[in-house]
């Protein structure tokens, strides 16, 4: 049973369906690597992760 299994695909029009195209996939991804830094950044409607090597 599938409940409420809407996926981001699902809103597009079928003209947008249409111009979809299988492409490749890259061969490697590099990681997002945390940065050590003495600023802090603080918005509203951000969450953050501290973390004791930086901030991710």
């Amino acid at each position: 049973m599938r409940v409420n299994a809407a996926g981001p695909l699902d809103d597009l029009s079928p003209q947008e369906c249409t111009a979809l195209r299988a492409a490749a996939q890259p061969r490697t991804v590099r990681p997002t690597l945390a940065t050590l830094t003495e600023d802090y950044f603080s918005g509203p409607g951000w969450l953050f992760e501290r973390k004791l090597d930086g901030e991710r």
